[in-house]
């Protein structure tokens, strides 16, 4: 069983989706569940446990103060716990979008002299 008291950040789900994909999607209840349902199939792993029950779709988030991205929120019914679905787009906490930092990243790789 999970604890109930969990750290912030633990009730996200970040799937991958592109910035289009996702502005198209956030607005259209039946794109976005196809597609949670086909990485939900092909990944379960990614997902907490209890998805496979199935899930509801539990409304949006407001846009973040940061990016002003919003975000899906989804109601597992085995649990009755809400997720909150990020896009793969965007840094952890809404910091950044990864396009922004990934050649920094890549280049942390590397030793300096």
């Amino acid at each position: 069983m999970e604890p109930k008291n969990l750290p912030r950040g633990s009730k996200t789900i970040q799937p991958p989706f592109n910035k289009e994909m996702h502005e198209v999607m956030i607005n259209d209840e039946k794109k976005f569940r196809s597609h949670v349902d086909g990485w939900i199939e092909k990944h379960p792993e990614l997902f907490p446990q209890g998805i496979t029950g199935g899930y509801e779709l539990h409304g949006k988030t407001p846009p973040s103060a940061k990016l002003g991205i919003q975000q899906r929120r989804i109601k597992i019914l085995a649990t009755d716990d809400v997720y909150s679905i990020c896009p793969s787009f965007v840094m952890s906490y809404m910091t950044g979008l990864v396009s922004g930092v990934e050649k920094a990243l890549f280049y942390q790789r590397f030793p300096t002299a």
